[in-house]
């Protein structure tokens, strides 16, 4: 039993890149103007997100994240306003389960122009969601640890969905104090979460010390702050640790009546590894 339970496990790793991230932030955008695509691009992260230009409507069956910008004279607007029916707007599972559509309607492209420079906060909060939902996917596809799961809740009174593969770095996790951490492999990859029993202030600063404790005289460098909202901060950066270069991100955040820190690295070039761990710490509950 105990053979087969590790060759699935395996093999469950080798599929997992079958998950690509690609396709996990790539939105296809259509327009009738090339210069309201570039306009679109240029006022978003590309190194977040993957911008494509879908030229054949009659393509946009296959494509799971769609983005139209239409006139209301275009003859494809009625095809998409019946999902939205308003001038900016989102929809999922509008075919197929799974899908999604965002639409930037206007009277000509300058009202266009206006509708989503006067959205822009709102479109890249939803685009971060719906990025954010595929990657926590991706990262539980092959199910929840529920065994860890509920050995973290009995420890520290939180609930966190651990992915299949995760393991304990030796015995973290009965070793008495307010943190463990966890790692899993191909490319090698840790978080270490920590509740400490004071306050925090939620800035830059603090993570950072926070951070440079953890690393323990390693070098981090290309640091910049990455999330701000009224109950997280993050931070985003190079690392070096014994020789090997990585990439992490570090943040302080508060749940309920208690602050906790959780840093998230890599050894690897690719910080999509690092948002699929994100997307799953993120939803770190009270239990």
């Amino acid at each position: 039993m105990k053979k087969f339970i590790a060759i699935a496990f395996i093999l469950s790793c080798a599929n997992e890149q079958k998950l690509r991230f690609e396709d996990i932030n790539r939105f296809y955008i259509f327009s009738e103007s090339d210069e309201i695509f570039i306009y679109f691009t240029l006022e978003f992260d590309k190194s977040f997100y993957n911008f494509s230009k879908l030229k054949n409507l009659n393509k946009s069956d296959d494509v799971n994240n769609l983005i139209v910008l239409l006139p209301y004279s275009s003859k494809e607007f009625l095809r998409f306003y019946k999902f939205i029916n308003s001038n900016v707007g989102y929809r999922e599972n509008f075919r197929r389960n799974g899908d999604f559509l965002l639409a930037i309607f206007g009277e000509n492209y300058e009202d266009i122009r206006y509708n989503l420079f006067k959205n822009k906060n709102w479109i890249d909060s939803l685009l971060k969601l719906r990025v954010y939902n595929l990657f926590y996917k991706r990262a539980v596809y092959f199910g929840i640890d529920n065994e860890k799961k509920n050995l973290i809740r009995k420890q520290f009174e939180v609930l966190i969905d651990v992915p299949v593969g995760w393991r304990f770095l030796r015995d973290t996790i009965y070793s008495n104090k307010p943190l463990f951490t966890m790692f899993k492999l191909n490319p090698k990859r840790y978080f270490t979460l920590y509740f400490p029993n004071f306050p925090l202030n939620l800035d830059y600063e603090t993570i950072l010390n926070f951070k440079r404790e953890l690393m323990e005289g390693d070098s981090i460098w290309n640091v910049k702050l990455s999330h701000r909202s009224f109950d997280k901060v993050c931070i985003d950066g190079n690392y070096r640790s014994e020789g090997n270069l990585g990439l992490f991100r570090s943040c302080i955040g508060k749940l309920a009546n208690r602050f906790y820190f959780y840093d998230i690295s890599i050894l690897d070039t690719s910080f999509f590894y690092i948002i699929e761990v994100d997307a799953f710490l993120s939803r770190m509950r009270e239990g």
